[in-house]
């Protein structure tokens, strides 16, 4: 979480669209590492990075496979936030 917070991210509730907000949703494995991020695009709609180049627009739910050791912790900042996505997209690889 703390590479987030130099984003200007804080921990938040839930996955529930806020217009005014930019959310990240941050995979677990065993809720002791992260193993993914996605970011909110709308009230349906996460936008993921595969690979080097590769972004791919899903569901909340469509990383999870039923997997029930996985969990999802959420992190926001408000929309008028000086920083761009496309910045911690590109930090992860």
């Amino acid at each position: 979480m703390k590479f987030y917070k130099l984003f200007g991210y804080k921990p938040c509730r839930n996955g529930l669209y806020e217009p005014d907000y930019d959310k990240i949703a941050l995979y677990t494995h065993n809720a002791t590492y992260f193993v993914h991020a996605a970011i909110q695009k709308d009230n349906k709609w996460w936008i993921s990075k595969m690979g080097e180049n590769e972004l791919f627009e899903h569901t909340l739910d469509a990383l999870f496979n039923n997997n029930i050791s996985r969990k999802v912790f959420f992190v926001r900042r408000p929309k008028n936030a000086n920083i761009n996505n496309q910045s911690i997209i590109d930090s992860f690889y």
